[in-house]
């Protein structure tokens, strides 16, 4: 007896589930119906949406006596691209002066410090000790940046000690003079009271 209760009860509750399920199909499609008509609704307002009018243009102005007329459509490109181009053209010309113009200037730079150089390394018996600071300053300055010279710089840099071009003017100074550089004296001028040369 007792197993043919439990089948019978088996069988009530795959019925019972059986009925849930169904139940859930029904309540599935009926969702599914109403979110698919909402979905067609919204299309279709959409769809029967009245487009915006177009705005309304102006009336053409009448051209006046004297007037030029407007460039359209395909002229007006190219009337631009010829302005763009003169410009341009304008400005490369410009900096290409600019730029001439530099190069003489440097030119003429170089030019006179080797000239100068030329002359003070010629002179006989002129010593480092008779030069004036303006002097060192400038043929110091020259010894570190100009690379041209240095056919003309090789007799003094084995005599002389010569850092690298990191190093300042100031500093070259105070080493080929063997001074501080508070008491450096430009050469040939008063000295004031309370200093002393070095």
């Amino acid at each position: 007896m007792d197993s043919n209760e439990d089948l019978i009860n088996i069988f009530e509750e795959t019925e019972n589930e059986i009925e849930l399920i169904e139940k859930e199909k029904k309540y599935n499609k009926i969702v599914k119906k109403k979110i698919m008509k909402k979905i067609i609704k919204k299309q279709n307002k959409k769809m029967n949406k009245k487009k915006k009018p177009s705005r309304k243009r102006r009336p053409r102005k009448v051209r006046k006596k004297g007037r030029p007329k407007k460039v359209r459509g395909k002229e007006k490109g190219k009337r631009r691209k010829r302005e763009g181009e003169k410009g341009r053209k304008g400005e490369k010309e410009k900096g290409g002066k600019e730029r001439e113009r530099e190069r003489e200037r440097e030119k003429g730079r170089i030019s006179n410090i080797n000239e100068y150089t030329t002359s003070k390394l010629n002179e006989e018996g002129r010593l480092w000790q008779n030069l004036t600071l303006s002097e060192l300053r400038i043929f110091i300055a020259m010894l570190i940046y100009m690379e041209s010279l240095s056919t003309h710089i090789k007799d003094i840099s084995q005599k002389h000690y010569i850092p690298s071009s990191n190093v300042s003017v100031d500093e070259m100074i105070v080493r080929f003079s063997d001074c501080s550089s508070h008491t450096f004296q430009i050469k040939n001028k008063p000295i004031p009271k309370g200093k002393v040369a070095c």
